[in-house]
């Protein structure tokens, strides 16, 4: 049985709701959320009986783009959404797959397509430069990863000499990502790539600490990278872990050897702190900021939300405010339960009571009484 430390007090978070089925809205897709640093969201959605990108923060939604499958329009994998409101999506516009950026106000714009050297792309991710990275293949089949913002062809920072390339999930704005690279022996390496330069993070090779690289990792404008893998814990099996890095030594965030049974989706924001998805030893499934379940608790199944019990969330992104947007199953007594879109903000610490500050003064008065000196 693991030991656990004492918990801390719980964290305070407001829930805003952004999106959730209505008359006009169908459901909101969970693993689609994505979240600029002003804490507008953007997602996908059914809207009148196509999918459609919506943007919001709370408010009235905005229609970003909708697909519209008689034109060859599509909409293809999840939006990522910058602090100027550009929206970069994958999919097709008249039957030609690309990757497009609807800029804000404005209708999509390609930024690139199949329609010259490149065959398949997909999974963009956009920075605040507009600049886009994004996984293509060419004519031949080689596959890479690929930046740019349309004004020149794209530029390579991958390619499959590294392996078979992860999704590259995250941009910062120097231009620099993260993903994982697989050799044909198995090896996985986690790196942090831009334009000019390759940095290995770590690597699950035999006698490394770590094995077990899994999922996508990401990275901040610091350029340290977090990423889910299981370490090397002396006796016993490797712990699953969420690690972090930036190319030297590898800090733990937080391991399986406390309350946590299973750790995933790290999202590392500008302050360096990861949020990631969890399960509790008691089974409960949720996101956290750290390794407190309490003190560092965003929102976790069975936790009331617009007054119904949360069957499962999926997180989509953190921000350097603290603020975190995801996806969420509301048991509503439905088969499949009803899907939401939410922000959580963090609550302010409380402000003292007037009646606490006169205690607390008080403490410190008697703090400064001196005991009386020998007698002389």
């Amino acid at each position: 049985m693991a030991l656990h430390a004492p918990l801390g007090r719980a964290a305070g978070y407001k829930y805003t709701l952004i999106a959730q089925p209505d008359a006009q809205l169908g459901t909101p897709l969970s693993f689609s959320v994505s979240m600029n640093e002003q804490g507008v969201v953007a997602f996908i959605a059914l809207q009148a009986g196509h999918n459609a990108i919506l943007r919001g923060s709370g408010g009235p939604l905005a229609t970003v783009a909708v697909d519209d499958p008689s034109a060859g329009d599509t909409i293809g994998a999840a939006p990522s959404i910058n602090v100027a409101l550009s929206v970069a999506f994958a999919g097709m516009r008249s039957s030609v797959a690309g990757v497009y950026v609807a800029r804000n106000g404005l209708a999509p714009a390609t930024l690139y397509d199949a329609s010259g050297p490149l065959k398949t792309l997909g999974d963009p991710v956009i920075n605040g430069a507009e600049e886009v990275v994004f996984r293509a293949t060419t004519d031949s089949d080689a596959a890479f990863i690929a930046i740019g913002d349309g004004s020149a062809p794209a530029a390579a920072i991958a390619d499959e000499t590294l392996g078979t390339l992860g999704i590259p999930v995250s941009l910062n704005a120097s231009g620099t990502t993260a993903f994982t690279a697989t050799t044909p022996g198995g090896v996985t390496s986690v790196v942090r790539a831009s334009r000019s330069d390759s940095t290995p993070i770590a690597d699950d090779s035999a006698g490394g600490g770590i094995c077990c690289i899994a999922g996508a990792p990401t990275l901040n404008d610091s350029g340290v990278v977090a990423f889910a893998a299981r370490r090397e814990v002396g006796v016993g099996p490797p712990a699953a872990a969420i690690l972090k890095g930036s190319g030297g030594d590898l800090a733990v965030v937080v391991d399986e050897l406390g309350p946590f049974d299973a750790l995933t989706r790290p999202i590392i924001n500008a302050a360096g702190r990861v949020a990631f998805l969890g399960t509790l030893d008691s089974g409960e499934q949720g996101i956290w900021t750290g390794p407190d379940p309490v003190r560092n608790k965003v929102i976790q199944s069975g936790d009331p939300l617009f007054g119904l019990p949360v069957r499962g969330v999926l997180l989509g992104a953190f921000d350097a405010a603290g603020q975190v947007a995801f996806g969420a199953t509301l048991d509503d007594g439905s088969l499949l339960g009803k899907s939401v879109v939410v922000r959580a903000d963090p609550a302010p610490e409380p402000a003292a009571s007037p009646a606490a500050l006169l205690v607390l003064a008080a403490l410190v008065g008697l703090s400064r009484i001196r005991a009386p000196g020998p007698p002389r």
